[in-house]
């Protein structure tokens, strides 16, 4: 009789889960992002987690990729970049995200030496903190395709070194 009890809960749990993967899916297609966009959000959460990162980075034009990863309501904070004032403004309402406006002239990597500099000052990373970065290579379009796992050096190594990745 349990192990009858047991099947019938199991059968039940896994119905469940694949209505709640189905409604995940219709999620990401109604918020607007790119399925590509969707599987990286998806992804940043396990790798942020498997690298016990310290803060997870978006670099965002029109902020639907903070909005999916805050959607997560994972412990790891978000640092939102956009480059557009107003975007930057409606991530202040993300859960869990911290917005960031960086000038509009950086280059890439100028971008990536402030935030990792701007997050250093607000105490969200230190030397030897790993930080996840989604990003877009431009291989698909306008959708984030990339995902890289950055570990912070010390402040002397990183004056002139570049850092790991």
């Amino acid at each position: 009789e349990t192990v009858r009890v047991m099947n019938r809960i199991l059968h039940h749990t896994e119905r469940l889960m694949a209505d709640a993967i189905s409604s995940e899916k219709a999620q990401w297609e109604m918020s607007g992002i790119q399925r590509t966009t969707a599987a990286i959000v998806s992804g940043c959460k396990t790798v942020a987690e498997e690298v016990d990162a310290s803060l997870i980075v978006v670099v965002t034009h029109s902020g639907a990729t903070a909005r999916a990863l805050s959607r997560q309501r994972q412990a790891i904070p978000i640092l939102g970049a956009s480059h557009r004032r107003e975007i930057a403004r409606k991530m202040c309402l993300y859960w869990g995200v911290e917005p960031f406006c960086p000038s509009s002239s950086e280059s890439d990597r100028d971008l990536h030496d402030h935030l990792i500099e701007w997050a250093r000052c607000q105490g969200l990373i230190s030397a030897g903190h790993r930080i996840v970065f989604a990003m877009g290579k431009h291989v698909a379009g306008k959708a984030h395709n990339a995902i890289v796992v950055h570990e912070v050096p010390s402040i002397e190594s990183s004056k002139g070194d570049s850092p790991k990745g």
